[in-house]
């Protein structure tokens, strides 16, 4: 990738790691508090917060290449 696709890029890894990692982060607290029930509010929290940042993560990644796409269709990237 190229100069601010790379950039862009950048910035959708760097918040799709923290999201996931305060997923896990609270993942486990909410397991460990909970006694491992599965169940707990928390617990649910965390895998959809981890989720979310996928999602966020594969939307990002697709914006980013769908752009470079477009401009090296238009010429304007080598």
């Amino acid at each position: 990738m190229v100069g601010a696709n790379a950039e862009k890029m950048k910035t959708v890894r760097r918040i799709s790691t923290i999201g996931i990692s305060i997923g896990l982060i609270s993942m486990m607290i909410s397991f460990i508090v909970s006694g491992f029930n599965a169940t707990s509010f928390v617990t649910l929290l965390g895998g959809g917060i981890i989720y979310a940042s996928m999602v966020f993560f594969g939307f990002g990644l697709f914006l980013c290449l769908i752009e470079e796409y477009a401009d090296r269709a238009k010429g304007e990237v080598n």
